[in-house]
């Protein structure tokens, strides 16, 4: 990932000098291989002089609902600066025993983004930066005996659609980062969690989002005062 994009793109981060960033996840960021430990491996190189702070609170399995619950100690007891939040996974996953709903409602996974949102809110100025849950391969979840539930790619396209309508940065508003259809070798075997390959693409769609927002903005109030002409 030393590519000229990336270099370029690390030094134009938003982050300033000493500040904290903590990221809220699942399985997918709970890993010593994650896409945030490779984050933080980079800025650490790329970004010494910043002197930033990353923690990753996230914990195998969690919806939306948990990191309500760990948000004071993990967030506001820290004293993040930015808050990063890459959930909804699980939250989709519909237990084996009971397929007819999913362990989080899409009202509820409405609801608890919006308190998120709003918590943060109160404890910093920047915005949040909000990760789409990549699809699945089902096949391989299919095949995997370890799993309790099941996880579809329609159930998750709704879940990104309510992250999607967030106000912050959106990373891969439409879950195509790990390819489409999703290419097997970005995944273990098991279907669901990321590989090696996986969470560089995760990260490379973090710097695209953190990095393109002025450019976007600009696009968009541009394209605004087009159709405002257009209306006249």
């Amino acid at each position: 990932m030393k590519d000229e994009t990336t270099i370029e793109q690390i030094s134009q981060l938003p982050f300033k000098k000493g500040d904290k960033i903590v990221v809220l996840g699942d399985s997918l960021t709970d890993d010593l291989q994650s896409w945030f430990e490779i984050l933080t491996h980079m800025l650490e190189i790329a970004l010494p002089d910043k002197d930033l702070f990353l923690k990753n609170a996230s914990l195998t399995g969690d919806t939306s609902y948990h990191a309500l619950k760990r948000f004071d100690r993990d967030v506001i007891a820290e004293q993040a600066d930015w808050v990063i939040i890459a959930l909804g996974t699980h939250d989709a996953e519909r237990p084996n025993f009971a397929a007819n709903r999913t362990m989080v409602s899409m009202a509820e996974f409405w609801e608890n983004l919006n308190t998120l949102d709003l918590a943060v809110k109160d404890i910093t100025q920047n915005p949040v930066v909000w990760i789409t849950p990549p699809p699945v391969i089902e096949e391989m979840m299919d095949e995997s005996p370890e799993f309790n539930g099941i996880i579809r790619e329609n159930d998750l396209v709704q879940y990104r659609d309510v992250i999607s309508g967030k106000s912050g940065y959106i990373v891969d508003p439409l879950g195509n980062r790990m390819g489409r259809p999703p290419k097997a070798w970005n995944y273990l075997n098991d279907g669901l969690h990321t590989s090696l390959a996986g969470h560089v693409q995760t990260v490379k769609a973090l710097l695209k989002a953190l990095t393109a927002k002025e450019e976007d903005e600009h696009d968009h109030h541009h394209h605004q005062d087009h159709d405002e002409d257009d209306a006249e």
